[in-house]
């Protein structure tokens, strides 16, 4: 995914944080305010209450988990995207399942970060977000790449037609609240599948240049 030209750090980037569990919220907000030009403006528990305080407030960047009862955060971030396109969206997850990180590029996040990452690397990532770039788990955009080097070549994935652009991907198939339980659980060991044609920098961030064009589509 390639930065977006033309964007520009806020002054104060006003962030809304979104996630079911209130102490993921209460660490992301104090990480966040002791950050120069990084305001948390407010907090969601669900992916409706996220739209809601977006088109009232129209945060610069939204925080938004998978996983979220009533709706969740990539029928959220859809909607957020299609109602207001100048607001990022960045997932920040525990899901590392590349089938979350295609549905949400599908949906227009800007980036997918696990809530595992180190403090550092996760407001390296809310940074170079807000500055038009598009941060990725560097693991999991490498097995997405992956497999769809192997789709492109013919090879079928574990468990038949099913996998990434099977259930995963039909539309409407995250409508109406909860995802589906774990979308293409058969997604295969990492080790079993072949390397991306992708690159890396020298830290480690998934470069596109030497991907097909069908792999720079889906990562745009």
């Amino acid at each position: 995914m390639g930065s977006r030209e033309g964007a520009a750090l806020p002054k104060v980037a006003r962030i809304l944080i979104a996630d079911d569990h209130a102490l993921v919220r209460e660490g992301l907000r104090t990480m966040l305010s002791g950050e120069d030009g990084l305001e948390v403006i407010a907090e969601a528990q669900d992916g409706q209450q996220a739209l809601a305080l977006c088109r009232e407030l129209k945060p610069d960047l939204v925080l938004m988990d998978v996983r979220m009862p009533v709706m969740d955060g990539l029928e959220a971030t859809r909607r957020i995207k299609q109602e207001m396109p100048q607001t990022s969206v960045m997932m920040v997850t525990m899901h590392e399942n590349p089938d979350y990180l295609f549905e949400a590029v599908k949906a227009g996040a800007a980036g997918y970060v696990l809530k595992d990452a180190s403090g550092e690397r996760l407001l390296g990532a809310v940074r170079r977000t807000l500055e038009g770039e598009s941060p990725l788990d560097q693991e999991l955009a490498m097995r997405l790449l992956a497999r769809l080097a192997r789709e492109s070549s013919g090879e079928k994935t574990e468990g038949g037609s099913g996998g990434l652009f099977s259930e995963a991907s039909e539309e409407g198939s995250w409508e109406g609240g909860e995802p589906l339980e774990s979308p293409s659980e058969a997604v295969g060991s990492e080790a079993t599948e072949p390397e991306a044609s992708g690159s890396r920098d020298s830290s480690g961030a998934v470069q596109i240049e030497s991907l097909t064009p069908r792999e720079v589509e889906v990562l745009r």
